[in-house]
């Protein structure tokens, strides 16, 4: 569906963190400390990193080769699924025919990177949750799977009102954004003028 060098683009906006633990900074290639935004996988959010992700594989005593093979892939199953999210299902993409054309005109605009970070922030917290290995329960000792919880689905009163907006929220707002600017409001082009004193 999309190519190889379309996904390239959008993987290369977003490495891992050289500033991690020099142990597991050292295991990573070129491929996975890529980062042409700037922006790093670990920024956001501080459970994000690459030690978490090395010590719940669910294969232990990987090798780094394998290790970066895993992280690409992740990271790659990410991007796909935003780019069939926003160019292949959202019933507005059949306007825009040339999906290749989008990723090639947008991937270097930053337009992508807000919801491959939050996205991919929610598929390692998720491998968090759901790993068999028993350094899981190391890391949800210094975290709480309530926490946990709330990371990904966000923070709410007693009545209801949302207070914080979790991972899968920023993820899916950040979609939003994407088809807004590439289709227009899913609302409609109306405007709406409530008549308040903004003043």
């Amino acid at each position: 569906m999309f190519q190889e060098s379309e996904i390239a683009l959008l993987r290369n906006r977003l490495g891992w963190s050289q500033y991690e633990k020099e142990l597991y900074v050292n295991k990573l290639d070129t491929t996975n400390l890529t980062s042409t935004s700037g922006l790093t996988l670990n920024s956001f959010h501080n459970l994000v990193t690459v030690e978490n992700v090395f010590k719940l594989i669910p294969e232990s005593n990987i090798s780094d080769v394998r290790l970066n093979g895993f992280l690409t892939e992740m990271l790659d199953t990410t991007i796909i699924e935003i780019l069939n999210d926003v160019l292949i299902s959202d019933s507005r993409s059949a306007v825009k025919k040339d999906n290749a054309s989008i990723i090639v005109d947008y991937g270097d605009t930053g337009l992508f990177d807000t919801a491959i970070g939050n996205c991919h922030a929610i598929k390692v917290i998720e491998l968090i949750l759901s790993s068999n290995r028993s350094n899981r329960e190391e890391i949800l000792a210094k975290t709480s799977v309530g926490q946990i919880q709330a990371i990904l689905k966000g923070t709410y009163t007693k009545d209801g009102n949302k207070l914080v907006d979790g991972l899968i929220h920023k993820c899916a707002n950040a979609r939003e954004e994407i088809k807004t600017i590439l289709y227009g409001s899913s609302k409609g082009d109306a405007v709406i003028c409530d008549g308040t004193n903004e003043w």
